[in-house]
């Protein structure tokens, strides 16, 4: 049992917010489907924007903004969590087609009101008790390969 939470900001303002309920899912796929879906509601709504991302999780951030190459040269070997990584990665480079897309690692429970929102939904995901609520992640990530 996990969950999930976004929040997303615009003009400095929480404009959106989810919590999804997962079961079937470990932390760090619970970090990386928030960023799966995070960026997934952001490809339809932005054209031409600057775009910052946030996440409290250090191994999401350096999976995109260290590893990834590196990974990619060795044909992704031994790389854990490997199809959502993919999935994220082409929408990241879908949305940097057109816009600025940063991916910014800030220290949980530190005061970063997106964080803290995000990480009262992630547990507002995890405490939900209609099982049927909940997303299958195992299935889900399965179906993205």
């Amino acid at each position: 049992m996990g969950g999930c939470g976004i929040c997303i900001f615009k003009n400095n303002q929480p404009f959106t917010k989810y919590s999804i309920p997962c079961k079937n899912i470990k932390t760090g796929q619970s970090e990386l489907l928030a960023i799966y879906f995070a960026l997934s509601a952001l490809e339809s709504i932005i054209e031409n924007d600057k775009v910052d991302l946030y996440s409290d999780s250090q191994y999401c951030i350096n999976s995109f903004n260290v590893w990834y190459n590196s990974w990619k040269e060795r044909d992704f070997l031994d790389v854990k969590n490997l199809e959502l990584i993919l999935s994220i990665q082409k929408i990241i480079d879908k949305i940097r087609e057109n816009n600025s897309l940063n991916l910014i690692w800030v220290k949980g429970h530190n005061n970063n009101e997106g964080n803290e929102i995000a990480d009262k939904l992630a547990r507002k995901g995890y405490k939900e008790k209609n099982n049927s609520k909940r997303l299958d992640c195992f299935e889900f990530i399965k179906s993205l390969k």
